[in-house]
């Protein structure tokens, strides 16, 4: 069967789509786990973890190990996606992006950071194509702005969002 034709990016997807839920839900698992209070005190206060006992060294290496794994994979998704990978595609502007997706989403959450990527991705393809020259121009806006506005992203407005209506029924 051929790899490009649209049965198999269909099926492709639907792969991806299962291994992005799985990825999801596990993050989601080391999160709400010990090991992730751990991780997230090491975030706010590194010097306090390390005194009290724990190697803070082998548990960012752990973590950094994990995103790499996960970063993997997602770099043969999108090779076997696009069917070529190439050093150009590579480089400060999609680096840039990155952090923009986890930027929007909302970078202390594990959902919010897929939808902030999705919602980038879709304006990315749309935006480029209609305005080729400004698309740069328009990520470093919603970069500004995000850190500007919404330093949570829009999980952390969802979050507020939440809060609000539940103390206005209380």
């Amino acid at each position: 069967m051929d790899i490009l034709s649209d049965q198999s990016l269909r099926m492709l997807y639907f792969i991806e789509v299962a291994v992005l839920s799985l990825a999801m839900l596990l993050s989601l698992a080391v999160v709400r786990s010990r090991f992730g209070k751990i991780l997230i005190a090491i975030r706010d206060r590194e010097d306090r973890v390390r005194f009290s006992g724990y190697d803070t060294a082998h548990m960012k290496a752990f973590v950094f190990a994990c995103g790499a794994l996960l970063a993997s994979v997602g770099g043969a998704f999108f090779t076997l996606q696009v069917g070529l990978i190439a050093p150009s595609v590579i480089g400060v502007v999609a680096s840039v992006e990155m952090v923009i997706y986890a930027a929007v989403g909302g970078r202390m959450s594990v959902p919010g950071a897929v939808v902030g990527a999705l919602l980038i991705g879709f304006l990315k393809s749309y935006l480029s194509e209609a305005f080729p020259e400004g698309w740069l121009y328009f990520l470093g806006g919603v970069f500004i702005l995000v850190v500007w506005v919404m330093p949570n992203g829009l999980a952390g407005l969802i979050e507020q969002w939440s809060s609000r209506r539940r103390s206005e029924v209380a």
